[in-house]
């Protein structure tokens, strides 16, 4: 989408000046980012009634500004919530949430950032952890009972694109490939749906991104301030922590849902209708959320 917008904004000053090399460059430029941006909004819609809705959500496990992320959960009110990074004061917080979501499966790892919730107004048939390498990352697999309709969620946190993810997408692959029930695969990806990794761990795979068809939808960095603080201290030294409990972000989010990239995804089987699908607004994680509306087969 950034070449795309760099390749439109170079198009408009060549044909301020006339040039014409610049024209024809910027055109094809254009042109070769059309098809990669394209499914965003040209994908299938369905107009049947949700019958499930979903949150999903990095809540970034040093964010202790939880107002804002109660805020959107008051208005959005999903069936059924995946999050990951829920460390530190997260288990705590959402105690509050008991009543709404009587229905909790929970997963812990030692290395910070795998720690993940799943919160359900549904009753949750079976829970199941599927451990990806290295170190047995988790990945939660819950079935849900929706009013006698069985459907499995996997809600992950994956490695960006590297050998880590390389090492992972097999594993993933083959236990999706196993599914015998509707399912959808939502959470943070580390990834933009263009990335070597992620392209690797679709391969083979029958999902639809339930982004399609619904525009264009970034959602990370929402957040600057400890991303900055961490990378100033690899390259400068210092506190690589510094920054992990700042106050409140205002601006970057509105940059992240305007200039950033997709890192969020919602994938599901070819039998599922996606009937909504948008970001939410900053939670005062480095992620946005995602609302994802669903309808089941009977």
């Amino acid at each position: 989408m950034q070449y795309l917008l760099c390749g439109l904004g170079l198009l408009c000053v060549a044909v301020w000046l006339k040039y014409t090399p610049g024209v024809i460059a910027s055109i094809v430029l254009v042109l070769f980012q059309i098809p990669a941006v394209w499914p965003y909004y040209s994908g299938p819609v369905s107009h049947a009634a949700p019958c499930l809705t979903i949150g999903v959500a990095n809540v970034y496990g040093a964010n202790r500004h939880f107002d804002a992320f109660g805020d959107w959960l008051e208005e959005s009110k999903p069936d059924v919530l995946l999050l990951q990074e829920t460390e530190e004061r997260w288990p705590t917080y959402l105690t509050l949430f008991a009543d709404a979501y009587p229905y909790i499966e929970s997963v812990t790892h030692p290395v910070w950032g795998f720690d993940a919730k799943i919160l359900s107004r549904y009753p949750i048939a079976q829970h199941e952890v599927v451990a990806l390498p290295p170190n047995d990352i988790p990945v939660q697999r819950a079935v849900l009972d929706v009013d006698g309709r069985h459907v499995a969620l996997y809600n992950l946190h994956l490695f960006p694109t590297s050998q880590r993810r390389a090492m992972q997408n097999p594993v993933l692959r083959a236990a999706l490939q196993r599914e015998t029930l509707p399912y959808v695969v939502a959470g943070d990806f580390n990834a933009t749906i263009w990335s070597p990794g992620q392209r690797d761990l679709m391969a083979g795979l029958n999902l639809r991104n339930a982004a399609f068809g619904f525009g264009y939808q970034p959602t990370w960095p929402a957040r600057a301030l400890p991303l900055l603080r961490f990378v100033q201290a690899i390259y400068l030294g210092g506190d690589r922590g510094a920054g992990r409990f700042s106050a409140p972000e205002t601006i970057t989010p509105l940059l992240a849902g305007a200039l950033g990239i997709p890192l969020d995804h919602a994938y599901v089987s070819p039998e599922i209708g996606v009937t909504r699908y948008e970001r939410g607004p900053g939670i005062n994680s480095d992620h946005l959320p995602l609302l994802v509306g669903l309808s089941l087969p009977k």
